[in-house]
């Protein structure tokens, strides 16, 4: 039985890189300034390799996917209204 996940449902580390990552446009090459601005790294490199894995931790793809068609609902609702 799968789990709902959410934001919510995340660790704080992850929920705060997955929430700036979601802000700047969720685009692959927006994952090292998310980490940066979720402090989780400070450097490019501590960035690049922070990103590299949040993106592909299983729970994070889930949650962003979940995200991300609920703002497609969301935009599809008010476009037909």
């Amino acid at each position: 039985m799968s789990r709902d996940l959410t934001i919510a449902n995340l660790n704080p580390q992850q929920a705060r890189w997955l929430s700036c990552f979601m802000e700047l446009g969720a685009k692959p090459e927006d994952g090292p300034e998310a980490a940066k601005r979720a402090g989780l790294a400070h450097t490019d490199e501590d960035a690049a390799r922070v990103s590299a894995i949040l993106l592909g931790a299983d729970r994070v793809q889930r949650a962003l996917k979940d995200e991300v068609q609920k703002r497609f609902v969301t935009a599809t609702n008010v476009a037909f209204d």
